[in-house]
């Protein structure tokens, strides 16, 4: 099956060439009655009846190597790569990351990891803080988020400017106080609060856009700034459940900072 569609696909090729070579030929025929001062080498060539077509074998080779080695002809449209870590040094963080917002806290600072084929998963540890006046406490708060991202594509637009139309992910944020829980207390006397209040889930999407150094030496690889728009499991059911709330309730905004590091 595979040798008919490479035999199709090269007969179609061949037969534009042949329409192309006489393309040419009229060309030359045109060519021919210029000075022969003004004639181009394509023209004579044709005018000779030398028009160049394609090697058949050479078309079916070529066929073939992009139906069975697929990644050797791919454009060179994913930049995340990156040489891997070996041994220990696999616990090294490869980024670290400067938020603001997102249910992390007003600001929140990170480290993680990228790997995958690609380096398409992203795994991020980040610390945040939540001023007093935002809970309604005698003092601010810890929160802990663990984060897991998805990077389908990077499109290199310059070669020092590349761009990331989606990022996605979920994470878990865990803030500190004896006021809040995983399970509810006992003093409340049954099962009223159903859902944990120091833990929460959220889903998110985004998009980025990334600046790469030009030094191969250096310990800044990158620098790329993106925006995500979030939504925590709370808000996600009270809209299933109540048709007044609109997206722009549910949804928050936040924006950041991510420093690609060198690997040693």
């Amino acid at each position: 099956m595979r040798k008919w569609i490479i035999s199709t696909l090269a007969a179609g090729l061949l037969c534009s060439a042949g329409a192309a070579a006489q393309g040419i030929g009229g060309a030359a025929q045109t060519a021919a009655k210029e000075e022969p001062g003004q004639r181009s080498a394509d023209s004579l060539h044709a005018a000779n009846g030398q028009a160049i077509a394609p090697d058949s074998d050479r078309v079916v080779r070529l066929l073939e190597g992009c139906l069975t080695e697929p990644a050797r002809f791919r454009p060179a449209v994913e930049q995340r790569r990156h040489a891997d870590y070996r041994g220990w040094a696999r616990l090294l963080p490869t980024h670290c990351k400067l938020q603001y917002a997102g249910g992390m806290g007003v600001a929140s600072i990170g480290f993680g990891w990228d790997y995958g084929r690609r380096n398409q998963w992203e795994t991020d540890l980040q610390i945040g803080w939540l001023p007093k006046h935002y809970i309604g406490a005698g003092e601010g708060r810890p929160i802990v988020t663990f984060r897991e991202s998805f990077i389908p594509w990077n499109i290199r637009c310059h070669r020092q400017l590349g761009i990331e139309p989606l990022s996605c992910g979920l994470y878990l944020t865990f803030i500190a106080g004896e006021e809040f829980w995983m399970q509810e207390p006992q003093k409340y006397g049954g099962p009223y609060y159903r859902f944990s209040t120091r833990m929460r889930a959220y889903i998110y999407v985004g998009q980025r856009i990334t600046w790469y150094s030009r030094n191969p030496r250096s310990l800044l690889r990158s620098i790329g700034f993106y925006y995500e728009l979030s939504a925590k499991e709370l808000d996600l059911l009270a809209k299933c459940t109540n048709r007044e709330l609109s997206i722009a309730d549910i949804f928050y905004f936040s924006f950041g900072v991510r420093v690609q590091l060198m690997k040693p």
